[in-house]
C-alpha cells in the first residue's frame, strides 16, 4: 500500500479485503472456572485502490453506494473487511467527520451482506512524506480504527483506534 501511495498524485483510497473470524476461548479467572470469552478478528489479505480524486464509493455527504460496493466485491470475488484513505503531510490523523459517516455505512451495509452484525469493520488513515535534503528520506505514518455496526438500541456505530499485528 505504501508503495502505491507514493505512485499515485493527490489523495489515494480504497477498500481492504479479507476475513473475519470470531472464536470462544476458555479464560479462567479467579471467580470463574468456564469463563468463555470470545476473540475476534481481522485478517486483511489484499486491497484494492478505488480512486484518487476521492468519493470513489461514497458521495459528497459520506453516503455509500452499494451497487459500486457490490460490484467491487464480484470483480475481486473477495469481502470487504474495511477501507482506507490518505492524509497530506501536516494533516491530522483522525477521521473527518464524513469519514465517520462513510465508516457507519460501510459497517451496516457488511453486516447486511455478510448477516454478521459483530464483525468490526477497519478504517486505516496513511500519510507519507519525503524530507528534503542531502539525504532525503521517505516517512509514512499510519493509524487503524475499528468499528461494529450499529445494534438497534445505538443510531451509529463506534470508532475506535486498535493495534495491528503485521504478519
Amino acid at each position: 500500500i505504501q508503495m502505491d501511495f507514493t505512485l499515485e498524485e493527490g489523495f489515494v483510497e480504497g477498500l481492504l479485503f479479507g476475513k473475519h473470524k470470531t472464536q470462544t476461548i476458555s479464560a479462567p479467572s479467579d471467580s470463574e472456572s468456564n469463563k468463555q470469552v470470545a476473540k475476534s478478528s481481522t485478517r486483511i489479505w489484499s486491497y484494492v485502490i478505488t480512486g484518487n480524486s476521492g468519493y470513489s464509493f461514497y458521495n459528497l455527504k459520506g453516503q455509500i453506494d452499494e451497487n459500486r460496493l457490490g460490484e467491487l466485491e464480484n470483480k475481486f470475488n473477495k469481502s470487504i473487511v474495511g477501507w482506507f484513505t490518505t492524509r497530506p503531510y501536516g494533516s491530522p490523523m483522525q477521521p473527518s467527520i464524513r469519514e465517520f459517516r462513510v465508516q457507519d455505512q460501510l459497517s451496516r451495509y457488511v453486516a447486511k451482506v455478510t448477516g454478521i452484525e459483530t464483525a468490526p469493520l477497519v478504517f486505516a488513515l496513511f500519510r507519507s512524506c519525503v524530507e528534503s535534503g542531502s539525504t532525503p528520506m521517505h516517512h509514512f505514518k499510519y493509524k487503524f480504527f475499528q468499528s461494529v455496526c450499529p445494534q438497534a438500541t445505538s443510531s451509529s456505530s463506534v470508532i475506535k483506534p486498535t493495534l495491528i499485528k503485521i504478519i
